[in-house]
């Protein structure tokens, strides 16, 4: 009695997640322009920059694109900014 109502509990999570018919919420070329967003705010701030380093990290798999924007920011910036890119060139 127990594996069948998990079975059902179950079945409903996964199938409650899926909507027919709706278009996906977000495509790579969303995915490229955020990054590319994130990549021109980031300029002059270590903040940013630190950030658009991430997201290139994870979002575009560029992880020598990455370094071009970590190893700035985590040369200046307030420490927060810092440890934030480092974490990211580690």
């Amino acid at each position: 009695m127990r594996r069948g109502v998990l079975a059902v509990l179950l079945l409903a999570g996964c199938v409650s997640g899926v909507r027919r018919g709706e278009p996906a919420r977000w495509s790579p070329d969303d995915a490229r322009r955020r990054l590319e967003a994130a990549e021109s705010a980031a300029q002059k701030d270590a903040s940013r920059l630190a950030r658009a380093g991430w997201l290139r990290y994870l979002t575009a798999s560029d992880a020598s694109g990455a370094l071009r924007e970590l190893e700035p920011a985590a040369r200046s910036g307030t420490p927060a900014h810092r440890a934030l890119a480092f974490a990211g060139l580690g």
